[in-house]
């Protein structure tokens, strides 16, 4: 299976949906470190950079071994795209769903 398949960039007219890169994990600290947005998830919000440069790279990797699907959903705005969410889709050998989607409280 061609790598390509794991790490698409999806455009709409309002959204891009591509693969997250180390230079998002400061605007992906914003979002993970927002205990609102965390309240429900099973970590504690993200203390530092660290923690986004590391998820980053997991996401990666996990995309490489084609079993999880991990891509930045970014507004499209006049000036330039600010990035919004996360979304995961990962195989699944449950009947139990293993998606989610994490969402800026802005």
């Amino acid at each position: 299976m061609s790598q390509d398949v794991f790490f698409p960039r999806l455009e709409t007219e309002r959204l891009i949906l591509k693969p997250l890169l180390p230079s998002d994990a400061p605007a992906l600290l914003a979002i993970f470190s927002d205990a609102q947005v965390m309240r429900y998830w099973n970590t504690a919000p993200w203390a530092d950079v660290q923690e986004a440069i590391a998820f980053i790279e997991k996401s990666n990797e996990s995309m490489r071994g084609q079993q999880s699907l991990v891509l930045g959903i970014w507004l499209r705005s006049e000036e330039s795209p600010q990035i919004y969410s996360s979304a995961r889709a990962c195989r699944c050998t449950s009947s139990r769903s293993n998606s989610s989607i994490f969402v800026s409280a802005e």
